[in-house]
């Protein structure tokens, strides 16, 4: 379990130094970038201030250290491309995987919405086949993202003795409607977005392979994806339309003001995919109301222990920072994967309860491990571990 303390400002010249030691290994070692040689200290600071004289130039920090840094610029000099963008993001590779990435994409999306860019756009290097220099990971992160390909230009970049390919992905952020307000710069729009300057990753949990965070109004589609799923939702009945789907965030977001937690959005490592919901919320049972582990996974990612790697962090929150005496799932009595999955998180049945629900009358178990319980669980798992370390010395 992790929490992060990040926060997203608007970099500077001064940044120069800082994000040249991010850019430089991209320049030097990958053809992610076209650019042959890393720029000097001076060029990139004049880059940076050029683009904030309209663009939004970001930059992600922890404790004093910029982990990543996107910006955005003209897609083209034209006045009729004024509605449009190219974004570009880099992350230190030292800190991939923990989703600085999304971060910085969310808040570069926000502050361009705010300024009135209609599309955003991204000019990605992409291999014919994936070497050492290049992988299509780019390309599959802004399509996680909700960008989608509209063009290729082939073997038109020559990096480290290879011809590579370059594709242009495109993103709306905006209505295209006759008569659009001329886009406002950067440094109009910066003073509305002030919490920028405070803000904070939400992130909660971190697991070896995913990452937990609140959902927001960026995560519709991908929830859409989970709960418009007949046979991810088959334990309530059947799929659920846009409205349905929108009345489920709100009410987790409306739970994280009122609760500081909820169905948290489960973020898979590798590509910093929403591929699931897991977390905790209070739900009434007969006459009262407990604390309960909930998970809802994409279908794409089942049966590969993702659910109960989520539940697991879930449970040790529970425990630790709530400060529960007992956790719970509530389950349908035909949903036998999640079932399984409260077993493996120790739990044990310990009543049943009819539920009324979309005009069906819905058998529920509850599924319990109590602190005792756990921290024996956790005792064990200490002594284990002291045994394998014994083992090998």
């Amino acid at each position: 379990m992790e929490n992060r303390d990040v926060r997203i400002r608007a970099a500077s010249p001064e940044d120069a130094k800082a994000l040249l030691r991010i850019y430089g290994p991209y320049v030097e070692r990958t053809a992610i970038t076209f650019e042959y040689q890393v720029p000097s200290e001076e060029e990139f600071a004049r880059r940076i201030e050029k683009t904030l004289k309209k663009y939004p130039y970001l930059a992600a920090e922890e404790r004093g250290e910029i982990l990543g840094y996107a910006y955005a610029g003209a897609f083209h000099d034209r006045a009729a491309y004024d509605w449009a963008v190219e974004t570009s993001i880099y992350v230190d590779q030292n800190k991939k995987g923990m989703g600085i990435g999304r971060m910085l994409h969310d808040a570069l999306e926000d502050v361009l919405k705010r300024q009135g860019i209609l599309n955003m756009n991204a000019c990605i290097a992409y291999p014919e086949k994936e070497d050492e220099y290049l992988t299509k990971n780019s390309a599959e992160f802004h399509e996680h993202l909700g960008y989608r390909m509209v063009g290729e230009f082939r073997k038109c970049g020559y990096k480290f003795g290879r011809w590579y390919h370059m594709v242009w992905m495109e993103k709306w952020i905006g209505d295209h409607c006759e008569n659009p307000e001329r886009p406002r710069t950067f440094a109009q729009v910066w003073g509305e977005r002030e919490a920028l300057l405070s803000m904070k990753s939400n992130f909660i949990l971190k697991t070896k392979r995913l990452y937990l965070r609140e959902m927001d109004q960026g995560d519709f589609q991908a929830l859409c994806r989970i709960l418009q799923d007949d046979e991810v939702m088959y334990a309530y009945e059947g799929a659920f339309d846009e409205r349905e789907v929108q009345e489920w965030l709100d009410r987790q977001i409306a739970r994280y003001k009122a609760w500081g937690f909820g169905l948290w959005a489960v973020i898979l490592k590798e590509t910093d995919e929403m591929i699931g919901q897991c977390g905790l919320t209070m739900q009434p049972w007969k006459e009262r109301e407990v604390l309960e582990i909930g998970y809802l996974f994409n279908r794409s990612y089942w049966h590969k222990g993702y659910a109960l790697e989520a539940a697991g962090a879930c449970k040790r929150y529970g425990f630790e920072v709530l400060g529960a005496d007992e956790i719970c799932s509530i389950i349908r009595d035909t949903n036998t994967p999640s079932r399984n999955v409260a077993v493996k998180n120790g739990m044990t049945v310990r009543d049943h309860w009819v539920k009324h629900y979309r005009s069906a009358d819905m058998p529920h178990d509850r599924y319990v491990i109590e602190r005792g319980e756990w921290e024996r669980e956790v005792h064990k798992a200490v002594r284990e571990a002291d045994g394998r370390k014994r083992r090998t010395i």
